[in-house]
């Protein structure tokens, strides 16, 4: 029987390798491949041999490689399996797969031991038999695959087959042919969004947080392998409702995975996916028959509730209806327009959780009735206005960043007409530090209430900041977003504090996790993904960043996420303005300092270079390697160039795509280019120097043809590639 190693021993020390391709191979696409090993546990068994699953990135199988480790034995190999189908880059893989272990000795005594470990553990005593080959001491070939009739390969394919069947992975076609249903290595015995939520918990409650990235794929590969994954995750979250800390557990990991499925479907909405916007009507109507039913858990409505007011997704009416029927089902429920007894419902709520931090009380506020209708929600929040107490009124006005913009401008108008006197000094100092990071309605308002205030000569609270101890941004990615990660703190507390801004959007979601030491902002930051692409900066690159991406947001009539604000007052700061970025007014400047203090790099030869190196940034360069456009759009340009006859079509669908997608949205990538410029500059430790960055974007503003600037040809093509790798449907 052949089980993946890290199934054997979960508690062994397993370093899947990986290989990561800067450009492409053959037809292996860019990207992260890894290799996951296959033993035989059968007792007595010692065929020395392995079987290599190599997956990509999106968890799909690129090939399925058999091979023995003694080189005179039969089918030694390294040869493509023939018992399984194979993709189009499977040669390639099987090629970098021979080259890597002729290279790597320490992979292939790695996988010596590992075949050692099993059999010791298969057989229950020490693995003795005679040694393998010294590594390095014979060069492996690629052969061709043997035939699958051969008695040595059979009992292997055969057992393969039989773990394919028992885990549902393998059906009968109706030609009696088996075929594979599913691209992804079987990990476990059962299969099922359940025992996924099972593992992750396990993962979680053994300490190995965070989540791993194999498990986050698995999830996303069942997102687009079924379209009903949705509907059963609604149905399945009522029968998670926690009594144990186990349970709870599970419910988290359960509500991650809804706030992952709520994200890729947003995401595929607003890229034109066909199917997402039906997708996200199924799920929504699933929530409210499963979650949002009558005498449905109250516990479970706000945290679903609050997934989706965080996923900035269009809560349909179902939900609104559903919630309203629950709420008035409850004994005592209450319909709108019912007077609230406000310190009743919430103050004396707050008390007994303890709860004294007005951002967590305004959280748990917005989870239990974001939901509502918002005219119900208005009149709570005039009635916290209103009231006596203080702490009730400071959360009150934190009521502006509410997820829904008829809330918010209610309680701007509100704000502006309460009593000056009403407004505490720590409100008065969040007016202030917020008040152009709204559209000009709210700003006009919150004039007034700051004005009235100061005429009932109320004093502003101070504001004071900690110890800056490390900030740091990643780099703009294909989609436009970026993280700063920003720790402040001494001693035995620090808070490391994370905004999340996107091109178009502004700032979109933000997190403070508490550390308890320096080492412990540092292990955080180096636990982070690989695939994020970092450095530290200077303060004011992020003042620079956020006054963009608060801008954005006033321009389109939003709101930035509540956090920002609690990190403003963590942080000390109130430079925080909504500025907007002019990416001409900001390369002037840049040309300007480039003849002061490097003048040389202003020359003809100067440029050409940069431009020229520029083609290679997307599979060298960490900073770019995720530049690329992944659309509807893209999908139907390369589809409409890949049909019919001729060589020249993978050229025609580059070329297309230049014209047809990056070519409208040049604007966009001038400013993203430019913003990378800013971010080389401030870095302490840039991987090129930030002069290269300016030359490309200065291009792009000129006019020039995208054609002709090497960067976006390299992002043309790699957008092409991703296109070809998600459809099958799209071949040369």
């Amino acid at each position: 029987m052949l089980q993946p190693f890290n199934q054997i021993l979960p508690e062994a020390e397993y370093p899947v390798m990986s290989l990561t391709l800067e450009r492409k191979v053959g037809k292996a696409v860019k990207g992260i491949y890894s290799f996951f090993e296959l033993y035989c546990i059968d007792k007595g068994c010692d065929c020395r041999r392995v079987m290599i699953y190599v997956l990509s990135e999106k968890q799909k199988i690129k090939a399925v490689i058999s091979f023995g480790f003694d080189p005179d034995g039969p089918l030694a190999g390294p040869f493509l399996d023939e018992y399984h189908e194979q993709s189009a880059a499977a040669k390639d893989m099987l090629e970098l797969f021979t080259f890597r272990i002729n290279q790597d000795t320490e992979w292939l005594e790695g996988m010596y031991e590992r075949y050692r470990q099993v059999r010791s553990h298969a057989d229950g005593k020490k693995y003795l038999e005679k040694g393998f080959p010294f590594p390095g001491s014979i060069e492996r070939r690629a052969t061709e695959p043997p035939d699958l009739k051969d008695g040595i390969v059979a009992p292997f394919a055969e057992e393969l087959e039989k773990q394919f069947r028992k885990r549902g992975r393998l059906q009968q076609s109706q030609s009696g042919n088996l075929q594979e249903t599913g691209d992804q290595l079987p990990l476990e015995k059962e299969e099922g969004l359940l025992n996924l939520i099972e593992r992750i918990s396990k993962v979680i409650s053994a300490g190995n947080a965070p989540i791993s990235h194999d498990l986050e794929n698995e999830f996303h590969m069942m997102v687009l392998a079924r379209q009903e994954v949705g509907i059963e995750l609604a149905a399945l979250l009522p029968t998670l409702i926690p009594h144990t800390a186990k349970g709870e557990e599970r419910m988290n990991v359960a509500l991650s995975l809804l706030s992952c499925l709520l994200e890729e479907l947003r995401t595929d909405m607003e890229r034109g996916r066909k199917g997402a916007k039906e997708r996200m009507q199924y799920l929504q109507e699933a929530l409210a028959s499963h979650v949002f039913s009558e005498g449905g858990d109250a516990n479970l409505c706000a945290a679903v509730g609050r997934s989706l007011l965080e996923s900035r997704v269009e809560i349909l009416p179902v939900i609104h209806d559903a919630n309203k029927l629950r709420m008035i089902s409850f004994p005592g429920g209450n319909e709108e327009g019912t007077p609230i007894d406000i310190d009743k419902f919430l103050g004396e709520g707050l008390r007994e959780m303890g709860c004294t931090d007005p951002y967590m009380a305004l959280d748990l506020i917005i989870e239990q009735t974001g939901l509502m209708e918002p005219e119900f929600q208005i009149a709570m929040i005039g009635e916290m206005l209103a009231s006596s107490v203080d702490r009730l009124r400071d959360i009150a006005a934190l009521m502006l960043f509410h997820p829904l913009r008829d809330v918010r401008n209610a309680v701007a108008e509100m704000l502006a007409h309460t009593g000056g006197e009403t407004i505490s000094p720590e409100t008065l100092r969040r007016l202030i530090i917020i008040r152009n990071w709204f559209p000009s309605e709210i700003r006009k308002e919150l004039d007034t209430a700051i004005s009235n205030a100061r005429r009932s000569k109320v004093d502003c609270a101070p504001l004071r900041g900690n110890t800056l101890y490390s900030i740091s941004a990643t780099t703009i990615d294909g989609a436009g977003a970026q993280s700063f990660w920003i720790a402040v703190g001494e001693k035995k507390r620090f808070d490391l504090c994370n905004i999340l801004w996107k091109q178009g959007v502004g700032v979109i979601d933000t997190f403070i996790h508490r550390l308890p030491s320096a080492k412990g902002v540092d292990r955080f930051l180096e636990g982070l993904p690989d695939i994020m692409c970092f450095a530290d900066v200077e303060p004011d690159y992020i003042d620079k960043a956020i006054g963009h991406a608060l801008a954005v947001g006033t321009a389109h009539g939003g709101a930035p996420h509540r956090g920002l604000l609690q990190i403003a007052e963590i942080l000390g700061t109130d430079r925080w303005k909504a500025n907007p970025f002019d990416p001409m007014r900001e390369l002037d400047e840049l040309r300007e300092e480039l003849a002061r203090h490097k003048p040389e790099s202003l020359n003809a030869e100067a440029v050409a270079a940069a431009l020229d190196e520029s083609a290679d940034w997307p599979a060298w360069q960490e900073f770019a390697d995720a530049w690329f456009e992944d659309d509807d759009l893209v999908d139907r340009v390369v589809q409409n160039a890949v049909k019919g006859k001729g060589v020249r079509k993978e050229l025609k669908a580059v070329e297309d795509i230049l014209s047809e997608v990056l070519e409208p949205r040049r604007t966009l990538w001038l400013e993203r280019l430019v913003l990378m410029t800013l971010w080389l500059k401030s870095s302490r430790q840039s991987p090129i120097p930030w002069d290269r960055m300016f030359h490309v974007a200065d291009a792009i503003a000129a006019g020039s043809p995208l054609k002709d600037i090497p960067l976006m040809f390299s992002i043309a093509e790699v957008s092409y590639e991703v296109a070809i790798e998600r459809s099958a449907d799209l071949t040369c």
